[in-house]
């Protein structure tokens, strides 16, 4: 899985950052929550998700890159600023990957 998810890292050209993130989440500090809407980040339902730096700095909740999100608060934000075709990348939660399909025709 962590090959996979370096893959997909190198993919949306966010390397760097996954790398910090995997240094700082190597467990889940039970006190952090969605800025917005307080869920836990200990929470089974808790998706972490990655969106190239220059997106993050414009929906940040402090102002200044830091806090965190809930996959649904990132994208409120990202609608509100008028972000199109943002890449992500979902890298825990209760999902699995599954390859993209080619498009018909």
């Amino acid at each position: 899985m962590k090959r996979l998810q370096r893959w997909l890292a190198r993919v949306f050209g966010v390397e760097r950052e996954w790398a910090a993130w995997e240094r700082r989440h190597e467990q889940r500090p039970p006190w952090l929550a969605c800025y917005d809407c307080g869920l836990p980040y200990s929470d089974d339902g808790w998706c972490d998700c990655v969106v190239p730096h220059d997106v993050w700095a414009r929906i940040s909740p402090t102002g200044h890159e830091g806090g965190i999100l809930c996959l649904h608060c990132m994208a409120r934000r990202i609608v509100r600023h008028d972000v199109r075709d943002v890449p992500l990348m979902v890298t825990s939660g209760p999902f699995r990957h599954v390859a993209p399909h080619a498009p018909p025709g």
